[in-house]
C-alpha cells in the first residue's frame, strides 16, 4: 500500500470517530430534553397529597361524623356555661365600676368644694401685702372700717391702698402700704420735703410704699441724731446699730417690742405690786414732813412778831 493510501485511509477513520461523538451528544441531549417534559408534565407533590387527603375524608366512616358531631354538643355546652361565667363576671365588673363611679363623683365634689373654699379664702391665707411685717395690735383693716363708719372700699380709695387688699389685713401692714406720696399728705409736706426730711434718693418715689421707703431710711434720718441713743435704750438695741443703720434693720425689731408692750397694757395684772404702794407711803410721809415743817415755821415766825 502506498504511502498516500495509507494517509487517507487514517483520515476516514477519524472522521467517523468525529461523527459517533456528535451521534452520542444528540442522543444525550434528546434524552434530557425528553426527561425535562416529563417531569414538566407531572404534578407537584404538595397537590397530589391534598387529593389524597380529599379522598380519604370522602372515605371516612360514619362513626367519625357521630365523633364530630359529639364534639359540638360537648363545645356547645361549654360555651353555653362559659357565657354564664362571662355574664356573672360582667355583672361583678358592673358592681365594681359602679362603686368606682360614686367614688370618683365624691372625690370630685370635694375638689370643688376645696378649690371653692381656697377661692374664698386664699388672699386671707396668702396675703401679699402682709410681707414680714409684724402685727402689732392684732387690729385689723375691717375693723378700723367698721370704727371709722365706711365701707372698706372707701376706707382703702381714702389711704390710696390697693382695691384687692383683704380685710383681714392688720392695721401695721396697712400702714406700710401706703405709698408715700399719700404719706407725705397725711403729714401736711410735699413729697419732696418729706423726701429730703427723710433722706431719700431718686429711687424712691410718691408710689413706694412707706414700708419699701423707711427700710431705706437711715435711723439718723428716721429719728434723729439727737435721739438715737435713747431710742436704742428704749428697744433693747446694741452698740452695733448706729446713725447709718437702716430702718429695715432694725423693724421688726422694734415692731416686736411694741407689740409686747401693747399686749402688756391690755392683761395688766389683778394684783398691784408692793413697790407702788411703798412708793406711795414714801410720798405721803414726805408730804406730811413738808406740811409740818411748814407749820413749825409759820408760828415761829408769828411768834418773833410779837
Amino acid at each position: 500500500m502506498s504511502e498516500e493510501n495509507k494517509k487517507n485511509n487514517e483520515l476516514n477513520d477519524e472522521v467517523s470517530g468525529l461523527n459517533e461523538e456528535i451521534e452520542e451528544t444528540a442522543e444525550a441531549a434528546a434524552e434530557t430534553e425528553a426527561a425535562e417534559d416529563a417531569a414538566a408534565e407531572q404534578p407537584e407533590a404538595a397537590e397530589i397529597a391534598e387529593a389524597e387527603e380529599a379522598v380519604e375524608a370522602s372515605e371516612e366512616p360514619e362513626e367519625t361524623a357521630e365523633a364530630s358531631e359529639a364534639a359540638e354538643s360537648v363545645d356547645t355546652a361549654a360555651d353555653a356555661e362559659g357565657a354564664e361565667e362571662t355574664e356573672a363576671a360582667a355583672e361583678h365588673v358592673k358592681k365594681k365600676l359602679s362603686v368606682k363611679a360614686i367614688i370618683g363623683i365624691v372625690a370630685a365634689v370635694v375638689v370643688i368644694a376645696a378649690a371653692s373654699i381656697f377661692a374664698v379664702n386664699s388672699k386671707d391665707w396668702f396675703n401679699p401685702y402682709t410681707k414680714d411685717y409684724v402685727d402689732v395690735d392684732g387690729i385689723t383693716i375691717g375693723e378700723i372700717a367698721d370704727q371709722m363708719g365706711m365701707e372698706l372700699s372707701d376706707f382703702l380709695a381714702y389711704y390710696d391702698l390697693p382695691e384687692d387688699m383683704p380685710e383681714s389685713t392688720p392695721e401695721k401692714a396697712a400702714f406700710y402700704n401706703i405709698p408715700s406720696g399719700k404719706y407725705a399728705e397725711m403729714n401736711g409736706l410735699e413729697f419732696s420735703e418729706l423726701a429730703e426730711l427723710l433722706g431719700w434718693d431718686e429711687s424712691i418715689t410718691e408710689e413706694t410704699t412707706i414700708g419699701d421707703a423707711l427700710d431705706k431710711t437711715k435711723l439718723s434720718n428716721y429719728v434723729g441724731e439727737e435721739n438715737l441713743e435713747a431710742f436704742k435704750e428704749q428697744y433693747g438695741l446694741d452698740d452695733s446699730v448706729t446713725g447709718d443703720t437702716l430702718w429695715g434693720e432694725v423693724r421688726n425689731i422694734v415692731d416686736t417690742k411694741t407689740k409686747e408692750e401693747y399686749e402688756a397694757a391690755q392683761n395688766p395684772t389683778e394684783e398691784p405690786t408692793e413697790e407702788p404702794a411703798e412708793e406711795a407711803t414714801e410720798a405721803a410721809a414726805d408730804q406730811a414732813t413738808a406740811e409740818a415743817a411748814d407749820a413749825a415755821a409759820a408760828a415761829a415766825t408769828e411768834a418773833a412778831a410779837q
